[in-house]
């Protein structure tokens, strides 16, 4: 689902779907960032950079036939 599970300066989700939205959580179950599309910069909602650690992202992927599919994943942040 991800071009690399440990990122140092954006995170890319490689799904061919209609319409791709993410949330990505710290491992204190708090929401970091919540957004539409196949990227995230590494910054939170206050648009600051995230700190080093791991995190949990949860994607959710719309097909051309409207059927959604949800997957998740630890991603690793190191810059």
């Amino acid at each position: 689902m991800f071009a690399n599970n440990i990122v140092n300066d954006k995170m890319e989700i490689l799904l061919d779907g209609k319409e791709i939205k993410f949330a990505v959580y710290d491992m204190t179950r708090n929401v970091v960032k919540s957004s539409e599309g196949r990227t995230w910069d590494l910054r939170n909602t206050a648009g600051r950079y995230v700190a080093n650690g791991t995190y949990l992202v949860i994607v959710e992927d719309k097909d051309k036939n409207g059927k959604v599919y949800r997957y998740s994943a630890k991603l690793g942040v190191k810059r």
